[in-house]
């Protein structure tokens, strides 16, 4: 049984619904002085956690990450694991190898630029 325009019409409107909300929310984000000082003491609180979010410009495994700023294996696991307990990175399954996880960042970074906020406290 197929979908009759009407519906496929719903359904489209109820997309566009949802992504205003969704826009709006971001948008709430980015405005909020809290969220940014949330973000920021964050940052700070896990000495080089802003580095390695810097350095998750695109999705790379824990060696990765060691290899390119220079961390031990314990801190990287650390810090990653910090940074996916506040929400500003996600972790999955290495499609190439299941063993690995890959670190990436999440909607939060469009959300609230949080690359911008981590230059800030390297500084």
């Amino acid at each position: 049984m197929g979908e009759s325009k009407e519906t496929q019409q719903e359904v489209s409107e109820l997309g566009t619904r949802v992504a205003n909300i969704e826009q709006m929310v971001r948008f709430g984000l980015a405005c909020n002085p809290q969220a940014i000082g949330f973000a920021k003491s964050h940052f700070k609180a896990k000495k080089n956690s802003a580095q390695i979010y810097l350095a998750l410009d695109e999705p790379k495994n824990q060696d990765e990450l060691c290899e390119i700023t220079k961390q031990s294996v314990a801190n990287v696991s650390k810090i990653c694991t910090h940074l996916e307990e506040q929400g500003f990175i996600s972790r999955a399954k290495n499609p190439k190898n299941k063993k690995q996880w890959l670190f990436l960042r999440n909607d939060v970074e469009r959300t609230l630029g949080l690359s911008k906020i981590a230059r800030e406290c390297l500084k």
